[in-house]
């Protein structure tokens, strides 16, 4: 707020400010900010970085961003601008009853505007307008200017005017109080809610407006509040009236900054002090909107008639562990550090630790960026008025006690043309929880288990409702079913649903198994339907088919729930081969050894009676071996058959075809069953003529020769052929006689 000193001495300054004070604005609560003349800060790139704004003002502008930090409109006491800088076209002239120029007009203040947001509309704002009470005509007589100290709120709707916005007709410039000084904070409520809160023209409560989703309750929570300082203080007005009121971002404090002088006389010892302005601090209860605990922090008295310490701008730490003060007027320039953790005010006032005090001073405006650091406007104190500054200082760690905190001196520069004056824009609230948030957790619990712990975050100031009626925040319930709970504070409730299922993967691969031969193919299927597999080798089927021994293994899961088994599966190969049959000669001796195939442990039975791996044949017959271990049987038959191998032959030496029935053939005499191949059987005459000639085996000659019966005599005689299974070869010449 600027033209607050009531000091005739400072009356030039007084007039420069006035020249320069005009209507401000500011962007979005988190990302954007506008404010001085034609300034604006963007905080959605990485660097914030400065843009020209259509305001010109010197403090008390407001404004509001979307989500994505693109700016929705801005406003000062008596306009609302769109994002592109246009006055909506119901945006002008707020508040048509109250004059805004001559005689009565209100001046201007940190908190003449503030956007908050609407909780059942997300089109819709709040726009508050505050009228400054202490430079009208007639504020030194308190509450007697009807133009002062009022509170007004407008609606507009984003949705009009093309989404652009504009203000909705018959919602503009609805007053809700009066009587109220230049201090107006939006803090987020406890209970689902918003606070918008101001202090009365006398310091004498601190007035909380309600907003809920059916809007604004008219009727305040009231917080009485003292605003004595020593023992007598002449300008109790001045003291209360001017400076800022800011909520800590944990929304349970509020700081206000008492910008006037106080003048206070002890008797006894006689002493003359002047204190140059304090703040104070109150506890709020964001949950019903009482403020409590006020603890005013007075800077060391002066003995000087001064104006130093004077405190106008504040601005806690992200944290809330330091509170930031600009102060001073031509002399007891600086910005001050506070630490506020001992809520103690002497305390407090002790931890004062000075980061500037050569130009920043009472007319600095102070910020908390998105980034978590603190912007101070650049203007200059130090001189008789108020020099803008085309830049910004920034603390670059305010949570940092003393100077590691680190103010940077015109840490970021605006957009050309661009200038900041008293104030950085009136930071607003975004939107407070809904009053219900429902939550859906699916639960998985593996058997062997059949019951599961539920859980919620536990809180003191937490209630429980489960639907079997129990109040903890913990519940064992059954691994099967549906369950819920209702918890949290008194707003927002919480309803979490679990749904709780029951998986059983367990499985078994069956025991070892052992396979009875060589070739086979043996498959392993777990069984588990809707599960997913991973089988030793990499394979995922459900299904396994094993060929050869070895160690398998499966990981079966389903739902988070996982088992795996073991099975060994060895082949016991006891096929046997005691060869191919064999077959001897006859007559001749022989001795064949059979040998059986038997792992260790086996046991052998041969058809002979005997148990031993081998055995020694030396006659015909089938011989059969059985061996068995571990279940698995593997037989085998030899059979030892004999044969002519060769076989005796005899030729006789005379023969009588008389057909007596006695030696009327003359022919080879040859073994009975004798095999005979390859048969040639010829007779020849004295002369060497063919008698006889045949290749039927066993054949002879009769003695006939062309018909007739061949002379008696001696004949010659040629005869091979191949006897017995080894096919020997027999050959013979010789003389035969013929006898009639």
């Amino acid at each position: 707020m600027i033209n607050k000193i009531h000091i005739g001495l400072l009356c030039c300054l007084f007039q420069a400010v006035t020249a320069f004070a005009q209507p401000a604005h500011q962007l979005a609560a988190n990302k954007k900010w506008v404010f001085g003349n034609h300034a604006g800060m963007d905080f959605t790139p990485a660097t914030p970085a400065g843009f020209p704004a259509n305001i010109l003002t010197a403090e008390g502008s407001s404004s509001i961003a979307d989500g994505n930090g693109q700016l929705l409109m801005y406003a000062t006491l008596d306009t609302i601008w769109d994002r592109n800088g246009a006055i909506m076209p119901n945006g002008g002239g707020l508040l048509p009853a109250v004059p805004l120029t001559g005689l009565g007009a209100p001046g201007s203040c940190d908190a003449q505007s503030l956007i908050v947001p609407f909780l059942k509309d997300a089109k819709k704002y709040y726009v508050f307008s505050l009228t400054s009470y202490s430079t009208s005509a007639n504020s030194v007589l308190a509450g007697n200017d009807p133009a002062a100290g009022r509170l007004y709120y407008s609606v507009v709707d984003m949705g009009l005017n093309g989404s652009f916005g504009d203000v909705v007709a018959g919602q503009k410039g609805i007053q809700i109080d009066s009587m109220l000084c230049d201090r107006l904070v939006a803090v987020k409520g406890g209970a689902c809610n918003i606070w918008v809160v101001a202090m009365r023209n006398d310091g004498s409560a601190i007035h909380a407006f309600e907003i809920t989703t059916a809007g604004i309750n008219p009727n305040p929570v009231v917080s009485p509040c003292s605003n004595t300082v020593g023992t007598l203080d002449i300008s109790p007005l001045f003291q209360m009236n001017s400076g800022s009121m800011r909520a800590s971002s944990d929304n349970k404090t509020l700081a206000v900054s008492l910008s006037g002088v106080a003048l206070e006389l002890v008797l006894s010892p006689f002493a003359l002090n002047f204190y140059g302005g304090s703040f104070q601090l109150y506890d709020f209860d964001n949950v019903t909107g009482a403020a409590s605990n006020q603890r005013t922090i007075l800077p060391p008295p002066s003995t000087l008639f001064s104006f130093d310490q004077q405190v106008y701008n504040i601005c806690f730490s992200p944290d809330d562990t330091k509170l930031y003060l600009t102060h001073g007027v031509l002399v007891g320039l600086g910005l001050s550090q506070y630490d506020i953790t001992s809520g103690v005010p002497a305390t407090i006032a002790a931890s004062a630790v000075a980061l500037n005090s050569a130009t920043i001073g009472w007319g600095s405006g102070l910020r908390l960026g998105s980034d978590d650091k603190i912007y101070v406007s650049g203007t200059d104190m130090s001189q008789l008025g108020l020099i803008p500054s085309p830049s910004l200082h920034r603390i670059e760690s305010p949570n940092l006690a003393g100077a590691a905190a680190n103010l940077v001196l015109n840490a970021v520069n605006l957009a050309p043309g661009s200038f900041a004056g008293l104030g950085l824009g009136n930071p607003t609230v975004g939107l407070p929880p809904v009053d219900t948030t429902f939550n859906v957790h699916n639960i998985t619990v593996c058997a062997p288990e059949n019951t599961t712990n539920l859980s919620v975050p536990s809180d003191p100031a937490y209630t429980y409702l489960w639907d079997d009626g129990s109040t903890a925040n913990t519940r064992t319930v059954p691994a099967s079913g549906t369950y819920w709970v209702m918890y949290g504070p008194v707003c927002p409730k919480i309803f979490d649903t679990f749904k709780v299922e029951a998986v059983d993967v367990r499985f078994s691969l069956g025991p070892d198994t052992t396979m009875c031969t060589k070739d086979f193919a043996y498959l392993l299927d777990p069984g588990v339907d809707g599960a997913s597999y991973l089988w030793q080798d990499g394979s995922t089927n459900r299904e396994y088919t094993v060929t050869k021994e070895g160690q398998y293994f499966v990981n079966v899961s389903r739902s988070g729930c996982t088992a795996s088994d073991t099975t060994n599966v060895s082949i016991v190969d006891l096929k046997q081969d005691l060869g191919e049959d064999t077959v001897v000669c006859k007559k001749q001796p022989f001795a064949i050894t059979l040998n059986a195939y038997a792992p260790p442990g086996a046991t052998v039975q041969w058809s002979t009676g005997s148990t031993d791996l081998s055995i020694v044949v030396n006659s015909t017959g089938k011989y059969n071996v059985r061996v068995s271990k571990d279940g698995c049987e593997g037989q085998d038959d030899y059979v030892v058959s004999d044969e002519l191998c060769d076989c005796i032959v005899g030729m006789p030496n005379a023969f009588s075809p008389n057909g007596d029935g006695l030696n009327d053939i003359f022919a080879p005499v040859i073994e009975a069953q004798c095999k005979v191949a390859g048969y040639l059987f010829n007779v020849f005459n004295r002369w060497g003529q063919l008698v006889f000639s045949t290749t039927k085996p066993g054949a002879g000659w009769d003695g006939m020769h062309n018909g007739q019966p061949a002379e008696s005599g001696n004949y010659m005689f040629t005869i091979e052929y191949e006897k017995g299974t080894k096919h020997n070869r027999y050959t013979l010449k010789g003389d035969v006689t013929l006898i009639r």
